[in-house]
């Protein structure tokens, strides 16, 4: 009995020190978080371990994500569209994404092509991401594996702020890989 009141309790300490948390946006500000280990890597095509995962989460906007109850939502991406087939997915992009430096002096337009440049970098030979079988269903994406030109793998930015996927087989879950940090953009 006295172990499940410790657990209430402790479960009642989080309830009151996160109550004060909002969901407003606010910009700036900073927050604290404690990792059991260093990052090993910071490339979100390329970091594995939980740590660079955790910080790669926090420092890059992916097009999609999960809510608190764990249901993929937009994040960059403002909407998005499915063909009837399920074989393509097009993005838009919200307004007002950026690139900062540190002194947020920089202000660097953040674009669709960011997106196709981190996702065509999974494939890239000199990369050597550990990704590329979670994005398989990319059209070309084999072809890239073996050598094909970036440009065929099946990811497009008609214009800033549109990214379009082709996938070679649909996949339900395909919006949920859009939410892993593999996905985050890269500026070329």
């Amino acid at each position: 009995m006295g172990k499940n009141i410790q657990i209430i309790l402790m479960c009642l300490c989080f309830v009151i020190a996160f109550s004060g948390c909002s969901r407003g946006e606010k910009n700036g500000g900073s927050f604290t978080l404690c990792l059991e280990e260093n990052p090993a890597n910071l490339d979100p095509q390329m970091a594995e371990d939980t740590a660079s995962l955790m910080v790669i989460r926090n420092i890059y906007q992916t097009l999609m994500e999960f809510d608190e109850s764990g249901m993929v939502v937009c994040s960059a991406a403002k909407s998005y569209d499915i063909s009837d087939d399920g074989l393509t997915y097009t993005f838009a992009l919200r307004e007002g994404l950026h690139w900062s430096d540190s002194s947020l002096e920089t202000d660097v337009p953040l674009t669709a092509q960011d997106y196709v440049f981190a996702m065509r970098r999974i494939y890239s030979s000199g990369t050597h991401s550990p990704y590329t079988e979670l994005f398989s269903d990319i059209k070309n994406s084999s072809d890239c594996l073996r050598g094909a030109p970036l440009e065929e793998l099946g990811i497009s930015a008609p214009d800033d702020h549109t990214v379009v996927i082709e996938l070679s087989t649909a996949d339900c879950d395909f919006l949920k890989y859009m939410a892993h940090p593999a996905s985050s953009p890269c500026n070329k």
